[in-house]
């Protein structure tokens, strides 16, 4: 199971994007790369790879992504893992 400490209160889903979701990933993810914290990625970049990502998604929509890039049949890169600000710290991206 996920430990992720929101509020009991606060229903959420961790699953895989569907193709609506990428706007909303493409802005957790300039917000992210405006501050340094993430390469940036393109809108097109995220629907191309859009089965690579995992979404958080809460009552105010996706809140948190994470893509897992294969290099090789053995290694996998963590790309893209980003939280919505009102969600830092509190177990979300871990």
């Amino acid at each position: 199971s996920m430990n992720v400490s929101v509020d009991a209160d606060t229903p959420y889903v961790i699953r895989e994007p569907l193709l609506e979701d990428a706007p909303q990933i493409a802005a957790l993810i300039r917000a992210a790369s405006r501050r340094g914290d993430v390469l940036p990625r393109t809108a097109a970049e995220i629907r191309r790879n859009i089965k690579l990502f995992q979404v958080y998604v809460d009552g105010e929509g996706v809140g948190g992504c994470c893509a897992l890039h294969p290099d090789t049949p053995e290694l996998a890169e963590i790309r893209s893992i980003v939280v919505r600000d009102n969600l830092q710290g509190r177990g979300v991206g871990s």
